[in-house]
């Protein structure tokens, strides 16, 4: 085989494997889809990630016990199509969150929706908690 018949392979081969792994995608199975739950907390952090964002909030319960949520929302660029902005929101806003629980019972899920103190409610990306509903 002569170099440049194997350089081409090399690179077909490669091209094969970025193209294969950009269609993996997990499933939406840790997610309680027959649930659509709410709360309310604080924003202790947002990451603006690829493949997925994450909004991380904490909640206060009656006894003032302060438990940290996670939430995985939809990619950035889905996030930003119905309206979200890298600033949106800010650590210490207030919001009530709507999502589909983890099914293990851990305090996550999937959002669907976020409302914001000014009223406005934004979607996450959640497949199964419909913000209308």
């Amino acid at each position: 085989m002569n170099q440049r018949t194997l350089g081409l392979t090399a690179l077909i081969a490669c091209l094969g494997l970025g193209s294969a792994r950009s269609f993996a995608h997990h499933s939406y199975s840790q997610f309680d889809s027959a649930k659509c739950q709410s709360l309310e907390g604080t924003v202790n952090r947002v990451e603006w990630t690829y493949p997925h964002a994450w909004l991380w909030v904490n909640v206060t319960d009656t006894k003032g016990v302060v438990t940290p949520w996670g939430f995985e929302g939809a990619s950035p660029v889905v996030l930003q199509r119905v309206g979200w902005t890298r600033s949106t929101l800010k650590e210490g806003d207030k919001v009530s969150v709507r999502y589909s629980p983890l099914k293990d019972g851990r305090h996550g899920g999937s959002f669907a929706s976020v409302k914001l103190s000014d009223g406005r409610e934004l979607l996450g990306g959640s497949p199964a908690c419909s913000a209308r509903k």
